[in-house]
């Protein structure tokens, strides 16, 4: 919301609401809690809604889309955000701080990466929520284009602009919810706000049982931008895996959401109610902004006014909180008429309806204060200033609202007191005390496991850790006199660790054989016997060969670490082997080396792997010898002869002689005999 004149809810609209038919609004006294941190990712939806409670706009200020850099946070006006300005929205009363953020101005590039002193900034204005412990709602706001070929980065929710319109929204919120994603659940994301047709007849109001085709596409690529953004958003993990968030329908009014073409978007396997439509309503039109008389305006909050009021919180109910679809007023307000007394009661009602319904409303504020001409009132549909930000003061008749709208949020009683941790850690099997204490007189405790599966918690608040995961139990604390106060303590149980396990192995040597030793082996912790292939898995390293090997049983089901023990394995001797080789071979003058085949064991070795082999006496006639040597996985060595034989010669001439005979051959090397 800018200086623009709103129609959400026009004279048609009105009309509309007034129709419906009253379904009653009590939806039960849901007990307020104190959430907290991580105790918000278990947290009943319903819980976080009612945590929220009223809620306060930073309206016209990170939302400036005019000017450049970190100076159009100024450039409608209004001072710097301070902390000292949150502070004074907390002291009010006010629990929820929507901080409506302009990014178009601040992105360059095709992919629109945006400015890290405006993503810097942005943050630390969400800091100074989170330092009193409030929600935050961060949105995409004013970058919706004037048209859908208008220049200037944003969207445009018609299908001629699609393309660029859902790269721009989907690398946003890319940037965003990582740059934002350890955030814990009081950061609430809101994926557009307001998407229409701008500059069209239909940009504030369609008839909803007659929609032009126009918007009828307008509404469909509504659709898929909310759900790219949900996408997107989900994607970037850690928080944001479970962070609520806000999609609007067509213009964020209550006939955008309750058209027939609106869908809301799917969500992620496991979460439950985490996408809430998000509405905008200064309703009554004709009392909260409407100031043409002619056309219905009044500064009266009669009777009928009351029942389209609570028509309108009875759609709501219908359509959503029956269902369980959480519902946030992201924007409400009454412009100044000078009519304090009838915004008073206006505003009476107007949260108590909210209350029954348990949705969360967030008041616009924009700055901006009544002015005055000659004593009158000078009409205009934008006086919503509340918290004056020059000196951060609130004087009637905006203070006189506030309080009116904080009514149905008091409590008459004070709180008991409790002090609890706010989460654990533990180990399967493990118990241990909560110990929460209250100082409060009277006070009773009670505990109770909300997630029993995974731990229990007796009377006395001592937690027993059953399986892994992350449990949480809640702590109540109860005095006459006093509200109770219930806090969700995180139990974080983790696997036992084998680290300090006992690994015994029935054998602790072995001799070389070529085959993998895998001695059993027994696992012990804190005197238990553990289970294999239940509790650990045994495994092997360096258990074929020679050496020091390695048994680790590592850990599974609700164990987790290792533990490991060595053993040995020792070189196999060659003695009791045997060796052989040819038993004889001719001279041939050189040395003969003929192959041989080692066994040991019933193996059959391997020549440069596990023996090397050496000769003697291998040239000349007679016995010759062959030693092998063991290396590798063996020791000691084996032997074994062969004969080397005389050559066979021919004979080149014989000649009788007296008394004799004579024989002539050739001599060959060294050979001292012949055949």
């Amino acid at each position: 919301m800018k200086s623009v004149s709103k129609r959400c809810l026009s004279l048609i609209l009105s009309f509309l609401m007034a129709m419906t038919v009253f379904a009653g609004l009590d939806l039960g006294n849901i007990q307020a809690q104190a959430l907290s941190g991580d105790s918000l990712k278990n947290a009943d939806t319903e819980a976080i809604l009612e945590d929220m409670g009223l809620g306060w706009n930073l309206g016209n200020s990170l939302d400036a889309n005019e000017g450049s850099g970190l100076s159009t946070e100024t450039s409608w006006g209004n001072p710097k955000v301070t902390k000292a300005l949150i502070d004074k929205v907390k002291s009010l009363g006010f629990n929820t701080v929507r901080v409506p953020v302009s990014w178009g101005k601040h992105v360059s590039g095709d992919n629109y990466t945006i400015d890290s002193a405006w993503l810097a900034r942005v943050k630390e204005v969400v800091d100074y929520c989170y330092a009193n412990d409030m929600y935050v709602v961060l949105n995409i706001h004013h970058d919706t284009k004037s048209s859908a070929n208008a220049s200037g980065n944003g969207y445009y929710p018609t299908s001629s602009a699609y393309a660029t319109s859902e790269k721009f929204v989907s690398s946003v919120w890319s940037q965003v919810a990582d740059y934002f994603k350890d955030y814990d659940y009081h950061l609430i994301f809101e994926t557009l706000n307001e998407p229409r047709l701008i500059g069209t007849s239909y940009e504030w109001w369609f008839n909803k049982w007659s929609i032009p085709s126009t918007v009828n596409d307008a509404i469909g690529c509504i659709n898929k931008l909310n759900q790219k953004a949900v996408d997107t958003i989900r994607a970037t993990g850690s928080n944001n895996s479970g962070r609520l968030i806000m999609c609007p329908g067509y213009d964020a009014s209550v006939d955008g959401a309750t058209v027939s073409g609106f869908k809301i978007p799917t969500d992620i396997s496991g979460n439950k109610n985490r996408i809430a439509v998000s509405i905008h309503a200064y309703s009554p039109y004709n009392f909260a902004m409407n100031i043409d008389t002619s056309k219905g305006a009044t500064s009266t909050y009669s009777s009928s006014i009351k029942k389209e009021l609570k028509d309108i919180f009875s759609t709501l109910k219908s359509s959503f909180r029956d269902k369980g679809i959480p519902v946030v007023i992201g924007e409400f307000g009454t412009s100044d008429k000078n009519n304090t007394a009838e915004r008073v009661k206006w505003a009476t009602d107007y949260t108590a309806f909210a209350k029954e319904n348990n949705i969360p409303c967030i008041l616009w504020d924009n700055n901006a204060f009544a002015k005055y001409q000659n004593g009158s009132i000078v009409p205009n549909s934008e006086y919503h200033g509340y918290i004056n930000r020059t000196n951060n003061t609130v004087t009637s008749p905006a203070k006189d609202v506030i309080e009116a709208l904080m009514k149905p949020y008091e409590s008459t009683a004070s709180k008991a007191d409790l002090s609890c941790t706010s989460g654990f850690s533990m180990v399967v099997g493990e118990s241990r005390s909560i110990g929460a204490r209250s100082s409060t007189s009277g006070a009773v405790i009670t505990y109770a496991s909300k997630t029993p599966s995974i731990c229990t918690v007796d009377r006395n608040g001592n937690v027993t850790a059953l399986k892994i995961g992350i449990g949480y139990v809640t702590v109540t604390v109860s005095a006459d006199g006093h509200d109770s106060v219930s806090k969700d303590v995180q139990v974080t149980i983790s696997k036992k660790s084998l680290n300090n396990a006992a690994l015994k192995l029935a054998e602790t040597s072995y001799v070389y054989d070529s085959y993998a030793k895998t001695p059993a082996a027994t696992v012990t912790l804190d005197g238990k016997v553990l289970a294999a292939g239940k509790d650990y898995t045994l495994s092997y390293k360096n258990n074929v060969n020679v050496g020091t090997a390695t048994v680790t049983a590592t850990g599974i089901g609700d164990y987790t670490g290792y533990t490991a023990k060595n053993f040995t394995i020792s070189k196999r001797s060659m003695a009791g082997g045997r060796v052989s080789t040819v038993s004889s071979v001719a001279f041939t003058r050189g040395y003969i080396t003929p192959s041989v085949n080692v066994n040991v064991n019933g193996r059959t070795l391997i020549k440069g792997t596990d023996y090397t082999a050496s000769y003697s006496n291998n040239k000349n006639v007679g016995t010759a010898t062959v030693t092998v040597y063991a290396k590798g996985n063996y020791s000691g060595s084996l032997s074994t002869t062969f004969d080397i034989m005389p050559a066979k010669q021919e004979i080149q001439k014989l000649e009788t002689r007296y008394k004799g005979f004579y024989i002539d051959w050739a001599q060959k090397g060294s050979a001292t005999g012949y055949d």
